[in-house]
């Protein structure tokens, strides 16, 4: 009788696999975790929930790539080993592993995938019986898998042989050229290899690998936790994390544990264990639905993580203010993404408190000295505000104040110059004193509506040039800034843009409307206050301000990217812009000025005042000097 007999490699070769079991009850059966909080036991999905669902969907046959942005605590290291354990017992073949250096690479397998083979008894049977099996950076398995270290420092370590599947660990610290040399490895097995990167980002914008190949991705996906108290799933955003209010210290928020989350549904405060609960009910989020993706995008941020205290990462938060450095390791770190450092921001609640109850809307407080109209011009309307200007003429004091009275939408040129030339408003305790505007700036930027023929900034200049001089006057923002010029007056306009001359030269005023958000939001902040606690250059709102105003003056963050401070919007900026053009037309560069206006209009007065005094009982004109 013949008998067929298989030696212990053709054994392993042919064992039969459970392709139906996912791979975090496969993880969970077979695995015993090599490191870390849980060391020496077995898998648990539900301390790391995020994880299986993202390798059901990794392993899915269509998938080649997925980019894994990460924070520190998440368990990267653990999703990759399970990645590359459960292809390697199951589909047999050459497995890399690239990291930035050799210490690092010889690290990797010494303290993290030859212990997850040789501590897991399931998964310890499958190392090959040669001696050699278990070296320094490779591990051989009986079933003609390997896994081998390449070293992304040297070219001719990370020039290797045709691999199945591969790891890039950390791949923003791999040196320029390597990360192509790697995919390079996969050409053989193009249409059956599968490639994770898996890292966290380092950098700012447009310096990131892991952050562009998330982005390059068909699909990507976050995790969202579902709040214990209303069931709502959401993705954690860092705005989310509070601590109380003016509680700033970093060592009493860690040690009082003192930050929660806010649910963005039902306002429920989670505590750190409410999260861990609510990270562990959570599912997966798809920025949107494609038919058998290629190529996946994964972000995690470390708040999402059980071993991540939520006081930690405002703790951190609070200690990094006022140095990039510090912030954009923060970015890199708990928010695994490219540094977005914010230099100046407010918030609606904030800007609230500076209204005053007792100035109704359209009413001038009885210290102002002008008014001024701001607009901002969109394709079929306007946005525009009312301010009330004080300034101290006398050189004592460069103190200024604003009170914004009125603010609104409206839709045509005819409305607009109703709004300039016949608005008046009466002074706060006196009936019969009214003030019109002093001055007005319209934004000629816009572009061209599909029914006109003209665009919108060629409707603003013939606007400009029906209006009374003096009062309506064009802006645009600077495109080239001058150091110390915050506005500028621009050179006379002979002719159109559609060619057509001028009777009369039209002149632009053109503003730094970055120097003017930054005077604008320091204003609000805690610096501009003096040693007893008074406003500097107070700015102040209407007892009727709506809160979409206050919404759209924190439309923009200043932040710091690739190394430079630059002011992003988040959301519609229209109001901001007009505050900024309150500001520009009452600086002391906008010729002629408030100062220079009201400092000539006092000296006229007590000229007149002292005449009136040398001739007795006669009254003079204090403007034209002559008896009246």
């Amino acid at each position: 009788m013949f008998r067929l007999e298989f030696t212990p490699g053709e054994c392993a070769v042919m064992e039969p696999t459970i392709l139906d079991q996912s791979t975090g009850e496969w993880m969970q059966e077979n695995v015993v975790v090599p490191e870390g909080p849980m060391k020496g036991s077995h898998y648990d999905p539900r301390l790391s929930p995020y994880f299986p669902p993202l390798w059901d969907l990794f392993m899915q046959a269509w998938v080649r790539e997925m980019a894994v942005a990460a924070g520190p605590q998440i368990g990267k290291t653990l999703f990759g080993q399970g990645f590359l354990a459960r292809r390697g017992v199951e589909r047999p073949g050459p497995r890399q592993i690239a990291l930035p250096d050799e210490d690092l690479t010889e690290d990797w397998f010494d303290k993290k995938l030859i212990p997850l083979f040789e501590n897991s008894p399931k998964l310890r049977r499958y190392i090959g019986d040669e001696r050699n099996a278990v070296v320094k950076t490779e591990i051989s398995l009986k079933n003609g898998t390997t896994f081998t270290g390449r070293w992304m420092g040297s070219l001719s370590k990370r020039a290797s042989l045709s691999v199945l599947d591969g790891l890039g660990d950390e791949p923003d610290m791999f040196p320029a050229g390597a990360h192509k040399d790697f995919v390079e490895r996969f050409n053989t097995f193009s249409t059956l290899y599968k490639l994770l990167w898996i890292g966290k980002p380092i950098g700012y914008d447009g310096e990131s690998f892991i952050w562009d190949e998330f982005n390059r991705a068909d699909v990507k996906v976050r995790w969202a936790a579902r709040c214990p108290a209303c069931g709502t799933y959401q993705v954690m955003q860092f705005e989310n994390i509070k601590v109380p209010e003016g509680v700033r210290d970093p060592a009493e928020i860690r040690l009082n544990k003192a930050a929660w989350y806010e649910c963005c549904h039902c306002e429920w405060r989670w505590t750190d264990q409410i999260r861990n609960r609510a990270v562990r009910d959570g599912r997966l989020e798809f920025d949107r639905e494609v038919d058998r993706p290629v190529k996946i995008g994964v972000h995690i941020p470390s708040w999402n993580s059980r071993w991540v205290s939520l006081s930690s990462v405002m703790a951190d938060w609070f200690a990094a203010q006022g140095d990039p450095d510090k912030l954009k390791s923060w970015w890199n770190g708990y928010a695994a993404q490219p540094a977005n450092v914010i230099a100046s921001e407010s918030n609606e609640e904030r800007l609230q408190q500076f209204m005053v109850p007792e100035l109704p809307p359209l009413v001038v407080p009885s210290e102002a000295q002008a008014i001024t109209l701001s607009t901002d011009m969109q394709k079929d309307h306007f946005f525009y505000s009312t301010c009330a200007h004080w300034v101290d003429p006398t050189g004592q004091d460069d103190g200024s104040e604003e009170w914004i009275i009125d603010q609104g939408k409206i839709e045509t040129f005819k409305e607009l110059h109703e709004l300039i030339f016949q608005s008046r408003f009466r002074r706060d305790g006196k009936r019969s004193d009214f003030l019109g505007v002093w001055r007005a700036g319209l934004d000629t930027g816009g572009g061209k509506n599909e029914w006109e023929d003209e665009t919108r900034t060629m409707q603003a200049y013939e606007w400009l040039l029906r209006q009374r001089p003096g009062v309506v006057f064009g802006t645009k923002g600077m495109s080239r800034k001058t150091p110390g010029y915050h506005v500028r007056l621009g050179n006379p306009m002979q002719q159109l843009p559609n060619g057509r001359k001028l009777k009369r030269p039209m002149r632009l005023h053109f503003i730094d409307t970055d120097a003017f958000k930054d005077l604008f939001f320091w204003r609000l902040s805690d610096e501009a206050r003096d040693k007893e606690g008074r406003w500097l250059e107070p700015i102040h709102f209407h007892a009727k301000t709506p809160p979409e105003y206050f919404y759209q003056l924190c439309s923009e963050k200043k932040v710091l990217q690739k190394g430079t401070y630059i002011w992003k919007r988040v959301r519609a900026n229209h109001w901001l812009d007009c505050m900024i053009g309150h500001l520009a037309m009452a600086h002391w560069q906008w010729s002629p000025s408030l100062k220079a206006m009201v400092a000539a209009d006092m000296a006229a007065r007590a000229a007149a005042k002292t005449q009136r005094a040398s001739q007795g009982e006669k009254k003079f004109n204090p403007y034209t000097g002559k008896e009246m």
